[in-house]
């Protein structure tokens, strides 16, 4: 649609930036962040949405619990929380990827090479 008519916004419209449906914020710049806030926050509560939804209902009745991790969404939202656990799923496979990798990496021991002596081996 093309226009010359110029368009305005309120100015009490507010514009908040979305990152796979979830607020965007700095944590989720970062690939590594981002990627270990997907698998260890999104993905966990959406399932437990699909899962249980009356909890989170329940849960933000309580102004307690308003900034924990619920969804605040009602029981006929079921189905469009599975659509977008599968398309998280599916868009952002690598970022999943890189999430396990960093997951396995803190799962091995570290070890460190043993230190090599500064002292030369005699000469004949």
């Amino acid at each position: 649609m093309k226009t010359d008519v110029p368009v305005y916004l309120k100015q009490n419209t507010l514009i908040e930036p979305l990152f796979n449906q979830w607020y965007a914020w700095s944590h989720l710049i970062p690939p590594a962040t981002a990627a270990m806030y997907v698998v260890n926050s999104h993905l966990k509560i959406m399932q437990s949405f699909i899962a249980n939804p009356q909890v989170h209902i329940s849960a933000l009745k309580n102004p307690a619990m308003q900034s924990g991790p619920f969804m605040q969404f009602g029981v006929s939202d079921v189905e469009d929380v599975k659509a977008l656990l599968e398309k998280t799923r599916s868009q952002q496979s690598r970022l999943l990827e890189l999430g396990a990798a960093i997951q396995e990496s803190h799962r091995r021991p570290h070890t460190v090479p043993p230190r090599r002596s500064s002292r030369h081996a005699p000469s004949e």
